[in-house]
């Protein structure tokens, strides 16, 4: 089970067929696997992940560190509870250090952001203080694909269950003189760092790092 939910986690787009070929059992069985993960309360649901950018070149994200009060009788989990209602909100972690809460915020600009921190969050009654960081620019999001030619033999599963169409069939072969053409990164192809080409792969020939 926990590989089914780990490629589910991974690309929830995988259709019965797909799944029965990675895990090595039939179509119903996978069925039935997912029916029970779903009843069982495991698979709550199914969602979408947007590239936000691509649809609002405006939208800015800034994380807002908070110094917060705990209450008495339930710590920190009355105000994280409050906080994490609003829309504005992406994600909320409470911290070890000099702050409590690590807040991400997205908004249409600046100026909304701002006035959601300073009208919202700020007036609080537990929290004591915040300090707001602008996000200009993500430089480890995607990911990284590596290949051990020495060991990949080219099935090409890897190539049909790529999300991203990112890896491919080169024209390099097998350093281990098996003869077949190995795979490789489709140079320019943009890796959303899912993994699921290394968690099909039955060599263990590739590994995605996040950059």
């Amino acid at each position: 089970m926990q590989k089914l939910i780990s490629l589910l986690q991974q690309n929830a787009r995988l259709s019965n067929a797909q799944l029965a070929v990675m895990l090595g059992k039939t179509e119903e069985e996978v069925a039935a696997d997912i029916r029970k993960l779903e009843e069982d309360g495991i698979i709550k649901g199914y969602s979408v992940i947007l590239n936000e950018e691509a649809i609002n070149k405006d939208m800015v994200t800034a994380i807002v560190e908070l110094r917060v009060t705990p209450q008495r009788d339930c710590g920190f989990e009355s105000i994280a509870r409050t906080i994490m209602q609003y829309d504005e909100v992406e994600s909320i972690s409470l911290m070890a250090g000099a702050y409590d809460f690590a807040v991400t915020v997205k908004g249409a600009n600046v100026k909304d952001v701002s006035l959601f921190v300073s009208q919202r969050l700020a007036p609080l009654g537990n929290v004591l203080s915040t300090a707001t960081y602008f996000v200009l620019k993500k430089y480890k999001e995607m990911g990284k694909i590596v290949v051990d030619m020495s060991i990949c033999k080219g099935c090409g599963y890897c190539v049909q269950f790529c999300p991203a169409h990112a890896i491919r069939i080169g024209d390099k072969r097998n350093t281990s003189g098996y003869g077949n053409h190995c795979a490789e990164p489709v140079e320019g192809a943009k890796c959303v760092g899912c993994a699921v080409c290394a968690i099909v792969c039955p060599d263990t020939a590739i590994t995605v790092y996040k950059e």
